[in-house]
């Protein structure tokens, strides 16, 4: 988000960030982030007390595209209660946003308004709302992966998504993937404002293998359900022959969970030792991948848009191992890695690690030169946000 963010502050006049959440979860400081000086950040508030709750609640009700998300939610028949929760709970946090937004945003006479949300989330509903006030605005957003699949929700269903997409000028997905199930999801959306901009990492030093008797295999993920750590965990379980270390870099609810299952099922494997590394921030992780000999990246998880995770590795010529899901398939095949099916069993995990044991070096070496070839092909940051930038400016 923020290497975009730096290329983006080199083409526009003035940006400033809006923000609601706490960027400590997701490994950054804000007190180490230095912001181009045309670049400003603005925490805000988006809680509304219950009496303002209610009076949200009554003027939702009398805005005709909550009433056609209404009957699309009955038409539904299932779980009706709770999608009209989340209904309600999005336009009041939507709209907490707008408020603010409304008191601080002073267009200038003259210069074009870009509205930018970095998610298909509440910042965009308050960017279309304040594109009534001033109908010149452009609204540009990305998609990434929890907020254009609903089967990552509880419920199967993310709120307005006909409505947003459809009110947009342009949306921006990260993969392939997530473009076709937007468009065969979304009838009422106009598929020209649909496209693809990947994402990207910063240009780092390929690194060929090191010689060594210890396979390393690094995770880097939030420890939560989707994220499948057990299969790693379970997968190393069933290797016997090869020494390994895992190290899992970060933070979760499931992080006392998963360390009692690893030392249940690894402490007495006298080839496997692990480690969890807990949260790092950023910049701790690229010095991670850069001082440590790693052989593999792992990702198991359930459901993805296209791991930035897996980019920063193979930035590096790091091979990864990973799940068939999301947009994950155009960054990982067998040239550069391994791909898991969509729902492995722990077996397939360690027939993989074992796969990559069995390779000679040559053959080895020659998947890290396939992995950082895939980073400088396709997810090179220096190319693809000033692509991006282009087609902005463009629309």
């Amino acid at each position: 988000m923020f290497e975009e963010m730096l290329f983006l502050s080199k083409s526009f006049k003035s940006i400033v960030i809006l923000n609601t959440e706490d960027l400590s979860k997701r490994g950054f400081n804000r007190n180490n982030i230095t912001l181009p000086p045309n670049v400003k950040m603005m925490f805000i508030q988006k809680k509304e007390g219950n009496y303002k709750k209610t009076i949200l609640f009554l003027k939702m009700i009398t805005k005709k595209y909550i009433l056609n998300e209404i009957k699309y939610v009955l038409i539904s028949k299932h779980l009706i209660l709770n999608k009209l929760r989340a209904l309600f709970e999005f336009f009041i946090k939507s709209i907490a946003i707008f408020n603010e937004i409304k008191t601080i945003y002073k267009p200038l006479s003259g210069i074009e308004d870009y509205f930018y949300s970095y998610w298909v989330d509440g910042y965009l509903l308050s960017s279309i709302e304040l594109k009534k006030l001033n109908p010149s605005i452009k609204i540009i957003s990305r998609a990434h992966g929890w907020d254009i699949y609903e089967e990552r929700t509880p419920i199967n269903y993310l709120p307005l998504r006909n409505y947003l997409l459809s009110n947009v000028t342009a949306c921006f997905f990260i993969s392939e993937h997530g473009k076709n199930y937007t468009k065969n999801r979304y009838s009422r959306i106009d598929n020209s404002i649909l496209r693809v901009s990947r994402l990207g990492v910063n240009k780092t030093k390929y690194k060929p293998l090191k010689d060594k008797e210890t396979l390393l295999i690094v995770s880097l993920s939030v420890v939560c359900k989707i994220k499948r750590i057990e299969l790693i965990i379970k997968g190393l379980s069933c290797i016997n022959d090869i020494n390994i270390k895992w190290n899992h870099i970060g933070y979760g609810e499931d992080l006392n969970k998963m360390n009692d299952l690893a030392k249940k099922l690894l402490m007495s494997k006298e080839n496997i030792s692990f480690k969890f590394e807990g949260l790092m921030e950023h910049e701790d992780v690229i010095n991670y991948f850069k001082n440590q000999n790693i052989d593999l990246l792992i990702n198991t998880s359930e459901f993805e848009g296209i791991p930035v995770s897996i980019m920063e590795a193979m930035s590096f010529g790091i091979p990864c191992i990973a799940t068939a899901v999301g947009g994950t398939p155009e960054i990982v095949n067998y040239d550069n890695g391994f791909l898991l099916s969509p729902n492995p069993t722990s077996q397939e995990v360690a027939n993989e690690i074992m796969a990559y044991n069995n390779l000679s070096k040559k053959e080895k070496n020659k998947k890290r030169e396939a992995a950082y070839k895939t980073w400088l092909e396709r997810y090179n940051s220096e190319r693809n946000y000033q692509k991006f930038i282009d087609n902005i400016f463009c629309l």
